[in-house]
């Protein structure tokens, strides 16, 4: 299983799973491989479910919309919204061919953000990171920025539907004796309204090619945002902006 979700009203569960799959290459030089997954609603109260979709090329997760009644499904190469109750795709929105795509609906349910990551075919090449908004009834982009350089790996929109907030990591310079990659990691907030970003705040984290050491502090943090000031303590801890 890729992903999982809860619907806002809590009634429902939708689970996102992919499958390697080994078919032969038309050329006839051997074998090609490609993800299928399927999509699962499953009633929370019950434990019954339904295939939403099946045999999906590409599938990353699954997202209920803020009244429960559709899915968002994305893939690597679009997102399509699903009617849970009529269990039928009814927008398909094409996002372009990215690495570990994201998406979410606004808290209104009308607009839908996306972040995507161009493939890298070598290790020192660069990637660009894709950040778009749209409107969820047409399936039109409302906005979109590029950004050099960057993976994107999460997004959301806040409570008010006013900021996004994406989550990203940028790898440092190759050193092309070194088999480890240096990255640095953030969180970059946009002004949905204006189209702008308003904020880049570095994150602290450790480095997932390089193994922690035994001086090193690996306690977990959490870190509490408001715009304009951090707040961070251990997880578990109260901080002192929930004082």
């Amino acid at each position: 299983m890729e992903h999982a979700s809860y619907s806002p009203d809590g009634r429902w569960i939708a689970t996102a799973g992919a499958t390697d799959v080994k078919t032969p290459d038309p050329s006839g030089s051997g074998f090609r491989w490609s993800t299928s997954g399927c999509v699962q609603i499953w009633d929370a109260a019950t434990h019954k479910s339904f295939t939403l979709c099946d045999d999906v090329p590409g599938l990353q997760r699954a997202n209920f919309s803020p009244d429960s009644r559709r899915v968002l499904v994305v893939l690597n190469d679009r997102i399509t919204i699903w009617d849970r109750e009529t269990r039928t795709p009814v927008r398909h929105i094409p996002v372009g061919k990215g690495r570990f795509p994201w998406g979410a609906f606004s808290p209104d349910g009308k607009r839908i953000v996306t972040a995507t990551s161009t493939w890298r075919i070598k290790i020192d090449e660069q990637s660009v990171g894709e950040l778009a908004v749209w409107n969820a009834e047409t399936g039109e982009q409302v906005w979109s920025q590029t950004h050099n350089g960057v993976d994107f790996s999460q997004v959301c929109f806040d409570p008010t539907g006013r900021w996004v907030f994406v989550s990203l990591w940028k790898a440092e310079k190759v050193d092309p004796d070194s088999e480890r990659v240096p990255y640095t990691y953030a969180v970059k907030i946009f002004d949905a309204e204006i189209q702008a970003e308003v904020s880049a705040k570095p994150l602290r984290g450790s480095d997932p090619c390089d193994p922690p050491q035994p001086e090193r502090d690996t306690s977990a943090h959490v870190l509490h945002w408001r715009l304009g000031e951090r707040v961070e303590g251990p997880l578990g801890e109260q901080s002192a902006g929930d004082r």
